[in-house]
């Protein structure tokens, strides 16, 4: 028997004629069941609603959550009102008070206040409340540095600490709205422009268009920050936005388009062998590109949303795989939080608010047991090199089989066979296969009669939309 090698990472082509590789809708998983098949793919999550415009008026701002603050409900900035969901009770609040603009909100939170950017402005909260910062050094460290807008907001040691131009200001410690004109500092080793500051464990960095700065507390109430001398990382940073904390770790897209990990002081880049990633990165607009962070199943997931993409880079295997939502360029869930046990995710194209999981078997469910709009999976397999032009007698798919609902769509699941003889760039249709009705556990998924192809020209892609669980491990050739 020999066996079709199952794309285990996405790879979009360079140009007409080069090989594509296909992982959508799917990651790799170890199969450590199966000494036979030690690798399978497994589904990305499914969603159901928790509102669709019944309360939200447009689509959302960010999505943010943190236990000490407004008593761990989500956060929802929609328009210019921040929105507070509680799960517990399935109930919406809002603070009150206005923030302003209709561009991504960001969030930073402190034991007893959270702090907002907005439309280029601060803005605090207690939790009930939320208003703009009224001590007037704030506009004054503005005009003394020639801006008219605040880029980043995080918290330090109690402190709020904001960007704007090369410098970045800091508020005093559990007073968010207290600053002075001196409460600053510059970047140090570059005239490059600050694009936003995150903080990881006990550490600020300050991300620039060139260059990554560390800067550590001194425990100083005057002078509470100082560069840890000749530590200067040499690589900027795309947006703000990009910037995550992930597997203890900060993630970001570099200035050079690559997808970057920050390995200590060495932003080691992700995507050494992918640059399609990159190629794809160099065509979308900064300001665009929204990352977020999923950590489930023992993977962790650093998400890149675009307009016309989302490609997701998974920390436990190293490769990339791509998310679409039905009839979209990308996956539309941009926002993501996880609260005790649950993932909740905010549309980046509708005024939507759902949770996630793998047990969600379609998009925008109105309840875990009612279907709602498809997920199209597909995924390749490559022929393995074989002297000659050798026929496909049969191409037989080891994956779940029996898994067929009661009723409905998925009753009599199945999935699809195109093959391609020119690697990848076109097909001919071999039709469905039954992946079996439920019960049918043994039920072979096979198709017949596919030809013959010069094996380094072989790729044969897969898809299917029922919504049932799906688990390729194994594609065989000419063997039932």
């Amino acid at each position: 028997m020999s066996a079709a090698v199952i794309s285990s990472s996405h790879y979009e082509a360079d140009s007409y004629g080069d090989a594509r590789k296909w992982c959508i809708n799917y990651y790799a998983e170890k199969n450590p069941t199966d000494p036979q098949r030690p690798m399978r793919l497994v589904t990305t999550p499914g969603s159901v609603i928790v509102d669709n415009g019944s309360v939200l008026g447009g689509i959302p701002r960010g999505l943010f959550q943190a236990d000490g603050f407004a008593s761990g409900k989500l956060v929802v900035p929609d328009g210019t009102t921040i929105r507070l969901y509680d799960p517990n009770v399935d109930a919406w609040t809002s603070l009150s008070g206005p923030i302003t603009g209709s561009d991504r909100v960001k969030a930073a939170f402190g034991e007893v206040e959270a702090a907002f950017l907005a439309n280029g402005a601060l803005f605090v909260s207690d939790g009930s409340s939320v208003a703009a910062v009224t001590d007037a050094d704030f506009a004054t460290l503005l005009s003394d540095h020639s801006q008219t807008a605040f880029s980043s907001v995080v918290t330090i040691g109690q402190r709020m600490v904001f960007t704007y131009g090369s410098r970045f200001g800091y508020s005093a410690a559990l007073d968010f709205d207290n600053t002075t004109t001196l409460n600053y500092y510059t970047a140090e080793n570059a005239p490059d422009g600050i694009v936003a500051a995150a903080v990881l464990g006990d550490m600020l960095w300050i991300f620039g268009t060139q260059t990554i700065e560390p800067w550590v507390q001194t425990g100083d109430n005057d002078d509470p920050f100082r560069p840890l001398t000749a530590q200067v990382v040499r690589r900027g940073c795309m947006a703000r936005d990009t910037i995550r904390v992930l597997d203890n770790s900060l993630f970001f897209i570099a200035d050079d388009r690559t997808v970057r990990r920050l390995d200590g002081l060495v932003p080691t880049i992700l995507n050494a062998d992918d640059a399609w990633v990159t190629r794809h990165l160099e065509g979308v607009s900064a300001s665009d590109v929204i990352c977020s962070t999923m950590e489930t199943d023992a993977h962790s997931f650093y998400i890149i949303n675009t307009p016309t993409a989302c490609i997701v880079y998974d920390v436990a295997t190293g490769q990339w795989h791509k998310r679409e939502s039905y009839d979209e360029d990308t996956w539309e869930w941009a926002y993501i939080v996880r609260k005790d046990a649950t993932f909740y995710a905010g549309s980046r194209l509708y005024s939507t608010l759902v949770t996630l999981s793998r047990s969600y078997r379609s998009d925008r469910m109105a309840d875990s047991s009612t279907f709602g709009t498809e997920i199209v999976r597909k995924f390749s397999a490559h022929l393995p090199v074989m002297k000659g032009v050798p026929p496909i007698h049969c191409v037989r798919l080891d994956t779940l089989s029996g898994v067929g609902l009661n009723s409905g769509q998925g009753s009599s699941p199945v999935i699809s066979l195109e093959v391609s003889a020119d690697r990848g760039n076109t097909f001919y249709d071999m039709g469905d296969a039954s992946l079996g009705e439920i019960g049918a556990y043994d039920a072979q998924v096979y198709w017949d009669g596919c030809g013959r192809i010069e094996p380094q020209m072989g790729v044969l892609l897969f898809s299917m939309s029922d919504p049932v669980a799906s688990a390729p491990a194994m594609v065989a050739i000419n063997e039932r």
